[in-house]
């Protein structure tokens, strides 16, 4: 029912580090089995698990084991759509009779919260919490003496709550203490046995109650008792469903829970890089699954994480109906959406982010070939410098004005999101890229450091941790190295449109050669994947340290576009992109295309000659 250490010892701590980098670089696929201690990793000092919850990903409560009122407890408080604080708060009594709270850490996985602490010589608390099923979670507290004298030891708990229950339990003493929230109980119950106990009792202070326990641990012998806590809407059946966990066996759930997530995280993208960034990336795909959200945000950044959430949103705004169209290219998503924006989004400009929704608002209207909507910017005073920069961008400032307050944000240390999400963005779709890559540069290795990433912070890093991986996507299509980072992540069982797809880098170089999908050229930075039903694609790109063919960078264009592929006859010196637009007479757009070490005589799309279409420029370099 223990075990003698929770604690990572940093020798430990530190090999295993080496260790999982050894995996993690490797392209091996990981067994299903290891997946859960491959991610253990993500328990790294730098990075802030304190008021991370635990949960299930269709659980009705998250738990966290860190409160700023009492501090570390694997039990501390109920989170998500009921919140109770403290939900068991652990108080004990030392030797000059001061109530202290044992727990100095806290040890978090994402199936599991646990803490020890020895608070005497040889005598030692331990404590771990697990979820039972989406409306139950047991934990165990032990009491473990290794001296060789008995351990007499006082212990108080706080219980937020409105009501109580004892009862008498064959040879058990039985104390509940239940809240009542949107027309719901939740009951927490713990389980002793009588023997165990020389003392209880229960008394009310405020809006909590405090239990007083009076324990006896003999020499090299340990107590332990479980306690569990259930949400429902019929008291006497939450009481009933208490009981039953109660009574199981703690570390058996842990084991199930983790054989859980261990297929759950099969579907998560696998990238082969050890670094902060990647521990943040796994960091917001575990609080994404693990119910930490409000429905619309997370189903909206579950795009990156696994599957096509993003079409059970309900409160959608232009800007993020705009990214999920830029993301998969679905014009009938877009179409389906559309009107419901127009009635529920605000046409004024009282804020920055108004004016980027409205703009947001055209460039959809753009790509239905619909009138765009007027509306005039009103002069905002009092800008922070985010707000400043974003203003900036979309009143067409000339870059000279832009850089320079650009480079006013970099001196800042937390820069503010959805701000510079948008910023950055902005940056890239005008191309600015050595400004954007200044940006990325700065926030993709110093996500918040506080206490919890809200989740439009988890918004702009997805999206720009994707960007410094090397993949961006626009009207559907996926850009490889948009900004010309090359800081090479190999990503592999990433979920796009039906597809799981592998990116894979071969050699070295500032420089794209070739790129093969399954073993074809199409010699393109921007790549189209039709949706499909999971069908796997692997992508490599080859690098080398000189330009050698010639390649497609990207498109610019207000309407949509689908690149098939690109194609290089050497000997004819043709160039050809093969593409779905609107019609070529219409569809207005420029291609920048590195011609590299070859000689291209002609550029054709659908091998029609590009010249001969005034509308369609070509910039090669």
């Amino acid at each position: 029912m223990y075990s003698s250490s929770l604690k990572i010892k940093n020798k430990n701590l530190t090999t295993y580090l080496i260790v999982s980098a050894i995996l993690l670089c490797s392209n091996i696929c990981i067994p299903e089995e290891k997946i859960i201690d491959y991610h253990i990793w993500l328990t790294y000092k730098n990075l802030p698990h304190n008021s991370y919850p635990i949960s299930l990903p269709d659980a009705k409560f998250g738990i966290k084991g860190w409160s700023n009122n009492w501090g570390y407890n694997p039990l501390s408080s109920l989170v998500g759509k009921f919140n109770i604080e403290p939900l068991f708060a652990l108080r004990v009594r030392n030797e000059i009779n001061e109530d202290i709270n044992p727990f100095k850490e806290l040890i978090w996985q994402p199936h599991l919260l646990e803490s020890e602490s020895e608070i005497f010589s040889n005598k030692k608390i331990q404590m771990k919490t697990v979820f039972v099923n989406n409306d139950s979670v047991i934990s165990n507290l032990t009491f473990l003496n290794e001296s060789k004298e008995k351990w007499r030891q006082e212990v108080i708990i706080y219980i937020k709550g409105d009501g109580i229950q004892t009862e008498e339990v064959d040879t058990k003493k039985s104390i509940g203490i239940f809240s009542i929230q949107n027309n719901n109980y939740i009951l927490l119950k713990l389980l002793i046995e009588e023997k165990l106990l020389e003392f209880s009792s229960v008394s009310k202070e405020g809006d909590k109650y405090k239990i007083l326990l009076r324990i006896l641990v003999q020499p090299g012998s340990f107590l332990s008792f479980n306690i569990s806590v259930s949400i429902g809407d019929n008291l006497k059946l939450v009481d009933n469903i208490v009981a039953d966990v109660l009574n199981k066996d703690i570390n058996q759930i842990i084991e199930e829970k983790k054989i859980f997530f261990n297929k759950l995280m099969m579907d998560i993208p696998q990238i082969k890089k050890v670094d902060i960034p990647t521990r943040n990336f796994y960091q917001a795909a575990y609080l994404l699954i693990n119910n930490y959200k409000d429905d619309d945000l997370s189903n909206f950044n579950f795009r990156f994480i696994n599957g096509e959430k993003y079409k059970n949103i309900v409160n959608i705004n232009p800007w993020m109906l705009w990214k999920i169209y830029e993301f998969t290219g679905d014009i009938k998503y877009l179409e389906d959406m559309y009107n419901k924006i127009l009635n529920m989004f605000s046409k004024e400009s009282d804020t920055v982010i108004d004016i980027y929704n409205l703009r947001a608002l055209n460039w959809i209207n753009t790509v239905l070939n619909k009138e765009n909507i007027s509306f005039n910017s009103k002069k905002i005073d009092n800008l922070e410098q985010e707000e400043k920069v974003l203003y900036l961008l979309l009143q067409n400032f000339n870059k000279k004005d832009i850089e320079t307050e650009v480079n006013k944000l970099l001196l800042k240390e937390d820069l503010k999101y959805p701000e510079i999400y948008f910023i950055v963005d902005s940056l890239v779709k005008y191309n600015f890229k050595d400004l954007s890559v200044k940006l990325i540069k700065k926030l993709i290795p110093n996500v918040q450091r506080d206490n919890q990433r809200t989740l439009l912070e988890i918004t702009g890093f997805l999206d720009l941790y994707f960007k410094s991986c090397g993949l961006d996507f626009e009207r559907g299509n996926i850009i490889i190295q948009p900004l010309d980072l090359y800081t090479y992540r190999n990503i592999f069982n990433f979920k796009y449109k039906g597809n799981i797809l592998n990116f894979e880098y071969k050699g070295e170089g500032k420089f794209i050669n070739k790129v093969l999908i399954d073993g074809n050229p199409v010699y393109s930075r921007v790549i189209y994947f039709p949706t499909a039903d999971s069908v796997k694609h692997n992508i490599v790109i080859f690098l080398d340290d000189k330009p050698v063919n010639p390649i497609l960078n990207y498109v610019r264009t207000n309407e949509w576009f689908c690149v098939k592929k690109c194609s290089w006859n050497e000997k004819e010196g043709i160039f050809n992109i093969d593409l779905d637009s609107p019609p070529l007479e219409n569809f207005k757009a420029v291609f920048n295309i590195s011609k590299n070490l070859k000689q291209i005589k002609k550029i054709t799309i659908n091998w029609k000659d590009i010249s001969k279409f005034s509308n369609i420029k070509v910039e090669i370099k």
